[in-house]
């Protein structure tokens, strides 16, 4: 949760995170690590619960692994 942070700025530090990730030498070759985030921002003339905007992150979270990983969805 990024309380008053745009979509847009959220995003940034999320890609900021996963460049980090991706330049990371993890030192195990078994060790696998990939980075998912889905971001929802509340709007005025969309107003949910808590619970779905909780449930609309994680569809976006899942939408992002699906496609790939390593990637962020912004709805």
């Amino acid at each position: 949760f990024f309380l008053e942070t745009s979509k847009d700025a959220a995003a940034e530090c999320m890609e900021l995170i996963l460049s980090k990730l991706r330049k990371y030498d993890f030192k195990e070759d078994a060790l696998r690590c990939s980075f998912s985030a889905g971001i929802v921002g509340i709007e005025n003339d969309r107003i949910m619960s808590l619970k779905q905007y909780v449930s609309e992150a994680d569809a976006a979270m899942y939408a992002a692994k699906k496609s790939g990983k390593n990637c962020i969805v912004v709805r």
